[in-house]
């Protein structure tokens, strides 16, 4: 009886261990970015993060991935989507940046954010 509690013990910690280690093999996106894209990459995830000020958000929001940056070269506006996964890798949110391209700026000009 006692062999069995210890097993399914050792069990549930095995699969809680693997459902958060799972996110973290999960890349960024930041590489698999144009360079010239990849600091607006770097603060999409950064805007996305600020975006998060619940605890019980940033919990389950174990990883956050850029999907893709977007500039438009008449109106310098800038479009970022940034998808949350969640434990075992499971996508969780989908945050989308819009703003204008301001390099000046610690957050490269994204200022309008939806949270979905």
């Amino acid at each position: 009886m006692i062999k069995t509690s210890i097993m399914m013990l050792l069990c549930m910690i095995l699969i809680v261990v693997i459902g958060i280690l799972i996110p973290a093999l999960i890349g960024d996106g930041i590489s698999e970015l144009p360079p010239e894209k990849q600091p607006y990459g770097e603060a999409a995830i950064r805007g996305a993060f600020s975006l998060l000020d619940n605890p019980s958000q940033k919990f389950f929001n174990r990883k956050l991935k850029v999907k893709s940056v977007e500039i438009n070269e008449h109106t310098g506006e800038l479009q970022a989507i940034v998808h949350g996964y969640t434990f075992f890798g499971l996508p969780n949110s989908r945050i989308e940046l819009s703003g204008k391209d301001n390099p000046q700026d610690s957050d490269m000009g994204f200022t309008t954010i939806w949270f979905k």
